[in-house]
């Protein structure tokens, strides 16, 4: 028989939840946090991961390193929202659809920051073609983990999984693309701002103190 102790009363509603912010700001370590957390209170919740859910996505990134010096700009963001859309479709929209809680690991926030910011490819474009692919879903909530360069740099070191090897970019690349999530997640209701610099379990217990709230308003 299951122990049903810390169990959670089943979702009423889909819970759409993003983690963003620059490589090295703490996302991986924050959502495998979250996951366990949950897993453990039997809540369903369901993990996509911008953009390789689905087997379109490691095909794209492949493609991507393998023509990394004659794909343009907007080709790269265009393949890239395709993985998107595939994610969406096959795996976001599902899970909600099953009153899940979806934690994800960047969605078009990081879109809009690296390579519209980042790689000055055009904001407008992004924005349209990112509202296209995520068919006017918007996060319940978004975790945007705020952490200096420098720091993101020395744990960007240690990474050799990061998206498209823009941990290689130089400096003024990444202090436009800070720049790009400051911006987008300014005054937007839905984002909470999470201090990067904090130790991991500290992290971890805001974020999750915060979801409660949310899951328990689920429920009722």
């Amino acid at each position: 028989m299951k122990n049903k102790a810390n169990s959670n009363p089943p979702l009423k509603k889909g819970l759409l939840v993003n983690i963003e912010g620059i490589d090295g700001a703490g996302k991986s370590l924050l959502i495998e946090k979250l996951l366990e957390h949950f897993a453990k209170k039997r809540l369903n919740v369901v993990f996509c991961k911008d953009p390789d859910n689905q087997k379109i996505g490691p095909k794209i990134l492949s493609i991507l390193g393998q023509f990394k010096d004659e794909i343009t700009e907007e080709a790269k963001f265009l393949l890239l929202a395709a993985g998107r859309m595939q994610t969406c479709q096959k795996v976001v929209i599902p899970a909600l659809n099953k009153n899940s809680l979806v934690i994800a690991h960047r969605l078009t926030d990081s879109a809009l920051a690296y390579q519209g910011y980042g790689q000055k490819v055009n904001k407008q474009m992004i924005k349209d073609v990112s509202k296209w692919v995520l068919e006017g879903i918007v996060p319940d909530i978004t975790f945007y983990i705020k952490i200096d360069l420098k720091t993101a740099r020395a744990r960007m070191s240690n990474n050799t999984t990061s998206l498209v090897s823009f941990e290689k970019k130089n400096d003024l690349f990444w202090i436009n693309v800070i720049k790009g999530f400051d911006e987008i997640c300014k005054d937007r209701k839905n984002v909470i701002c999470l201090d990067g610099h904090l130790k991991p379990q500290e992290v971890f217990e805001q974020a999750v103190t915060i979801l409660e709230k949310h899951i328990i308003e689920l429920t009722k």
